[in-house]
Order: structure tokens, then sequence, then C-alpha cells
């Protein structure tokens, strides 16, 4: 920004490498400062000599050099559809400082899916996306112990999932007491994933499934998965959504996504998944 001392002003935007250029400005005294995420950069002159005897034309390129010392970090982030590995744009991003208070809220570029926000130093933050339609990751990042002087940006991939009418997604991290219906809240943190969804998407209705392993009984794992798929829809009760939009479903061992002759596979066919309604 360059300011004469009766206040015209020019304004121009730096290019990748940190310059700006004036190419048509008459000589004056110029008063020259730049501001970037909200920071004030160092000031700079430029008077009317510096121009030289040309009169109002300039014959010489004139330079000023400021600095710019923002504490902050950057968090340079990409919205990426999960399944297609591709960029999702006009995201809207909520990062939500968890130690120092705060939210800061962008959007991702509509072409490339990108967005950047600064970030306290010493301090974690949770970072989650939301766009009509989509069922977002909740991601958790921490500025904390990183210096400074060695470290200027924090990057990070954001996973969002288009959740359309029919479609079924897996819930991974739904976890229960082993052989139980409780759930264990504090390690199920697709839980708050699936909440939030729901917040952001108020008319959608979801079906929650329940699926288990080929252990025991049909019957018993019948009645274990309908009750565990009860159990998700409470607890997205107990945290305000409408019960009318949520029907818990239990399938037993009848929708296998792997084999159960491997302890690997036996834990994916023990899983929760959701399928929108509407």
């Amino acid at each position: 920004m360059l300011k004469t001392t009766d206040g015209i002003m020019f304004n121009a935007t730096t290019h990748a490498d940190g310059t700006a250029v004036f190419n048509t400005i008459q000589a004056n005294d110029y008063a020259i400062g730049g501001r970037l995420n909200n920071i004030d950069a160092t000031t700079a002159v430029i008077s009317k000599s510096d121009f030289g005897e040309a009169g109002n034309k300039q014959t010489a390129v004139l330079k000023a050099v400021l600095t710019h010392n923002d504490p902050r970090f950057t968090l340079v982030g990409n919205t990426i559809d999960k399944n297609a590995a591709k960029p999702v744009g006009n995201t809207e991003v909520t990062i939500t400082n968890i130690s120092q208070g705060g939210t800061a809220i962008t959007s991702s570029d509509v072409a490339s899916g990108a967005f950047h926000v600064q970030l306290q130093s010493a301090s974690e933050f949770v970072i989650v996306g939301k766009k009509a339609g989509f069922i977002s990751n909740i991601e958790k990042i921490s500025t904390k112990g990183i210096s400074r002087s060695a470290t200027l940006y924090v990057k990070l991939q954001l996973d969002i999932e288009e959740a359309r009418a029919g479609k079924q997604i897996v819930l991974n991290n739904i976890y229960f007491e082993t052989g139980k219906i409780s759930l264990n809240a504090s390690s199920s943190t697709d839980l708050e994933k699936l909440l939030q969804f729901l917040k952001d998407n108020p008319a959608t209705a979801l079906e929650i499934q329940g699926h288990t392993d080929n252990i025991g009984s049909v019957a018993l794992n019948i009645k274990l998965s309908s009750q565990r798929a009860t159990s998700v829809v409470n607890y997205l009760v107990s945290k305000g959504i409408n019960k009318v939009r949520l029907l818990a479903k239990g399938f037993g061992p009848s929708v296998q996504v792997a084999l159960n002759n491997t302890k690997e596979g036996r834990a994916k066919n023990r899983r929760v998944e959701m399928k929108v309604l509407q």
C-alpha cells in the first residue's frame, strides 16, 4: 500500500516472491505499508526527491523493503474426497483452539480444495469440514513443542465423504466393551464425526446398522448388533438429535465385508455403519 500526504492510496498484492510492483505512480512523498493475516508489516517512506530530476515521470526503479513478523503458524490444508482422492471445494472449515479458546472459519478454494489459516503457538486444535451432503473427518493438530524459527507451515489433509441418500458408510472408530452393548465413548472418535454430520445436515435421516462376526449363535449376534446400534442412537439422542431422524437395525453376521477365518477379518466384520435414508 502506498499513501501520499494528501491521502491518495495505491494498493497491490504481493506476488509469490513477495514483491509488489507499482508501475504508474507519479513523483510524490509516499508512506509504504503492508498487512498479512491481520498483522501489520514494518513501514517505509519514499520522498519526491527520490524520483530524480524527471519531474513527474519515474526514470528509475525505486525499492523499499518491508518485513513481516507473525508469531503464529500457518495451517495449509486441503479438503479431499476420501473415496475419489480429489479436491472438494467450497467446504466450510472450522478450526477450534481447544487450549486457548476461539474459533476460526474459512472456506476451501472452489477448484483446488485448499485453505489456510493462522494458528496460535502452544495450542491444540480441532478441525472439521462442513459441506451439504458430506460427512467430514474430525482432525486434531498441535503447535505445542514446535519452534516458530524452524517451522512455519503445518500441513493437513481433511478427508470428507459424500453421504447421499442410499449411501452406506462404515464408521470404523466406534467401539464397544468386549461382548457388550456399552459404548466406549472416550475412544469412539467417529461418534463426534457422526454427531457433527447430523447437526450440519438437519434434514437428513439415518439408519444406524450394527454388524458382528460369526462367533456365537446367529440369534445372539443379531440381538447384540441390534442393541449396539441402539446404543449409538441413544448416544446421539442424548446429544440433542431428534430420535425421529434415527433408526437402529442389527444384522448380526449376515453382511460380511471380510472372511471370518482370521482375527483381522472378524474385526472388520464387527462394525457400525450409517445408511443415509433421506
